[in-house]
């Protein structure tokens, strides 16, 4: 419980409106676990790495505004590499494609998902 206490507290101190805490496992399909801690990677001053040809990822799905929403994110050898959203029936395209674009990119950059 000294995790979810040290949660609240920050979010109370930088004047967070809301928050939400859940226990591993406590949903399914849920998009960060504590199961298998990220490794940590060097931001690359040099530009994104390549796109392998071959990836490996989970696909979630949300119910949105915009409609139902499955997010996929994908893997390679040197961790998370890239983001891909798909908005069933309407819903925001072009600023999802655009967002996950910048997340992918990022990502092979080496930031830190967190």
């Amino acid at each position: 419980m000294d995790v979810v206490d040290k949660v609240y507290r920050t979010a109370h101190e930088l004047g967070c409106k809301g928050i939400t805490v859940y226990r591993d496992g406590s949903r399914a399909g849920q998009t960060l676990s504590s199961a298998k801690p990220l490794e940590p990677q060097a931001v690359s001053k040099e530009g994104p790495r390549p796109r392998c040809r071959v990836t490996t990822g989970r696909t979630f799905k949300f119910h949105t505004a915009c409609g139902t929403l499955f997010v996929t994110v994908n893997r390679d050898e040197y961790g998370l590499c890239e983001v891909f959203v798909n908005v069933n029936k309407g819903g925001c395209p072009s600023q999802s494609e655009a967002t996950c674009r910048a997340i992918s990119t990022a990502l092979r950059c080496g930031v830190n998902p967190r």
